[in-house]
């Protein structure tokens, strides 16, 4: 072999097991980095699960105190570590989308990025809010004086374009997150999805608030707001009769006006006032309607833009929204006032409605008179002008969330119902179902509406139960059909029911008497009534003499919904119950590629307290149920049961597949 050859035969050799030992390094190199990187990747992910721990544990000392420090500790603490996270796996972002085919973690390694992304700008979004509000929450709050309203009206307006960008951001992960199917992921990953959509939702809706606050406080004008005290006792359909009213106002935060006053004195009976709906002119003799009796439409924004009317005719002042509470939402807020005194009592939230209701009768000794009428509700409205005085000297950080909590648990229960004009602020309402509209579905619903027009407080001792039957068909049709069960609970005084109007001195004995009630029950509109109770009140029992003729009154509503309505009278101790049977048309049940959904939705009246509601849904013939949310109580056959109740809203869907 000749000399070139030989070296070049030399070269190679050597060149090529530099080459493969180069390679053997470069790959260990790789192995060392993936391992750093994956332990870097890890210890972030679990430094960011304890700071969420953290978190979680912090906001729920906040009833008692906020620790504001810890809060944003644990933002930051969050937000690092999310972006360790995230520029730790930049590099494989690019192979991210092919890795579904990897066994069992396939699917989280193609999410993983859109979820690091979205937890990060949550948490920032979080901090920065924590940031813009803490300083009125805060011990150096109290100790400058500036209360919380004022401060947010002032402050809140800078942050605009922050907080408008956020929420666009927000929205666009809100997008990405909602459209991951959890069943391609594990377990583990599975879990964290809803919880990180509720998040974004809760995030979102708390910056819509936040852009909104300051116009709502009056930072660029006054801004007036009507008050409506209803008592559920005797129920209407937005939540119970208006026995008070009012107004407040505010200013750059400040409230700057407050008044509430008996329902019976804001009428100026020498204005023209329209004609009341027919029910109550029919079974309550009303000849026009007026503001006490405002709440008659199930829909609580047409309610409230009719209070805002009868009210403007009454007081001659104009508002930009409504606020309504029953009773019932007395005890959630009053917590955040610990204990108060109102014309000599301390009030606390266990004994407010006890002590409503021994204010309202006479004196001892005093008869049911003139004097006794002017007075009846003065506790009410000394109470409502109490808890004013204590908003407008400043509520404590302490005691500002547990007031939030309250509002909060009112609105979802239906204790406490909002209408505001501003539209950004309308929608946040309807988003978050707490304006008492009429809610606009897809699919099946159920809504049971009930009006005391008997001029007494029965209700509150009146239990109701609804019984629901839907058989689905292979069309998407179904057929349905519904029991109302009433039972009275009080004990019988009297032999015979008198609509004469009357007052007891012991306002507990105006809930033993008979229920007069002009009850609707709401559907979708497509639904054709097939047959409902025919129930017939003798004109004895009636103020115009006039027996009913058992016909049922059919009525168009909002949202695409039909009414039903018929009175009925029952005495104390006595039960009955309604039928409806019905049919509803294809496309209640819908076609989903080869899969079918069906969704009903019950929606709860306010001012009621949770009642019972039983469902039971049979599938087509041989259909095979895939999902259902909730799970049944029980399955039979076909038959998927459901025990329910309404102290909120209430939805099922179920998901089935026909053969």
């Amino acid at each position: 072999m000749s000399a070139p050859g030989r070296w070049t035969k030399i070269v190679s050799y050597y060149l090529g097991h530099f080459l493969i030992y180069l390679g053997c390094v470069i790959i260990a190199l790789v192995i060392v980095w993936l391992i750093f990187t994956g332990n870097r990747i890890y210890a972030a992910y679990r430094a960011a699960s304890q700071h969420l721990d953290s978190l979680e544990t912090a906001l729920q000392t906040c009833p008692a105190e906020c620790d504001w420090a810890q809060v944003e500790a644990s933002l930051n603490g969050m937000v690092a570590n999310l972006e360790i996270i995230q520029e730790g796996s930049r590099p494989f972002l690019a192979l991210t989308p092919y890795a579904g085919w990897i066994p069992v973690y396939g699917g989280d390694l193609r999410v993983l990025p859109h979820l690091v992304a979205a937890g990060q700008d949550l948490s920032q979004t979080a901090l920065t809010l924590v940031k813009i509000v803490s300083p009125a929450l805060g011990p150096e709050a109290e100790v400058s004086g500036v209360g919380i309203l004022p401060y947010l009206a002032d402050n809140l307006p800078q942050e605009r374009t922050n907080l408008e960008q956020a929420e666009l951001l927000l929205r666009a992960h809100q997008a990405v997150v909602g459209d991951i199917d959890v069943e391609d992921l594990s377990p583990a990953l599975a879990g964290w999805v809803p919880q990180l959509n509720r998040y974004l939702a809760q995030m979102i809706s708390g910056l819509q608030l936040a852009r909104a606050m300051p116009v709502l406080l009056g930072a660029d004008g006054a801004r007036t707001y009507l008050l409506l005290m209803q008592n559920s006792d005797e129920l209407r359909p937005s939540g119970g009769y208006i026995n008070a009213a009012g107004h407040i106002v505010f200013d750059r935060g400040q409230i700057v006006e407050f008044e509430m006053q008996d329902s019976y004195a804001i009428d100026r009976l020498s204005e023209d006032y329209p004609y009341p709906p027919d029910p109550l002119y029919q079974y309550m003799a009303a000849e026009y309607w007026v503001l006490r009796d405002a709440g008659w439409s199930p829909d609580f924004p047409t309610t409230a833009r009719t209070a805002i009317e009868l009210y403007e005719r009454g007081q001659d002042i104009s508002a930009d929204g409504v606020i309504a509470i029953d009773q019932q939402a007395l005890p959630y807020l009053l917590r955040a006032f610990e204990s108060i005194r109102v014309e000599g009592e301390l009030v606390t939230s266990d004994n407010v409605i006890d002590l409503m209701r021994q204010h309202w009768a006479p004196e001892t000794g005093q008869g049911l008179d003139s004097a006794w009428w002017s007075q009846r509700k003065s506790f009410m409205v000394a109470l409502a002008e109490t808890v004013r005085q204590e908003l407008d000297q400043g509520l404590n950080a302490g005691r500002l969330p547990v007031l939030v909590r309250g509002v909060q648990q009112g609105l979802a229960e239906k204790h406490v119902l909002v209408y505001l004009k501003d539209p950004a602020v309308a929608e946040l309402l309807a988003n978050k179902h707490w304006n008492g509209a009429l809610q606009p579905v897809q699919g099946d619903y159920l809504m049971v509406v009930d009006a005391n027009v008997g001029f007494n407080k029965a209700s509150a001792l009146v239990d109701q139960r609804i019984t629901y039957q839907v058989a689905l068909a292979r069309d998407g049709s179904a057929q349905a059909h519904a029991t109302l069960v009433y039972q009275h609970q009080a004990q019988k005084r009297f032999t015979t029911c008198s609509n004469k109007l009357r007052y007891d001195p012991v306002y507990t004995k105006n809930m033993e008497r008979c229920y007069w009630d002009y009850v609707r029950f709401i559907a979708p509109a497509a639904a054709q009534l097939a047959n409902g109770p025919r129930m017939i009140v003798d004109g004895e029992y009636l103020p115009r003499g006039r027996s009913t003729t058992g016909e049922i009154d059919v009525e168009a509503l909002v949202a695409d919904k039909v009414s039903w309505g018929q009175l009925f009278l029952l005495a104390p101790e006595e039960s009955l119950a309604l039928d409806y049977t019905y049919s509803l048309p294809p496309g209640t049940a819908r076609g989903v590629g080869n899969q079918w959904v069906y969704s009903l939705y019950l929606q709860k009246q306010p001012g009621t307290l949770a009642p019972a509601a039983e469902v039971f849904i049979t599938l087509p013939e041989a259909a095979q149920l895939l999902k259902s949310e909730p799970l049944p109580t029980s399955q039979q056959g076909g038959v998927n049961s459901y025990v329910l109740h309404l102290d909120t809203d209430q939805q099922i869907e179920i998901l089935y597949r026909l053969p």
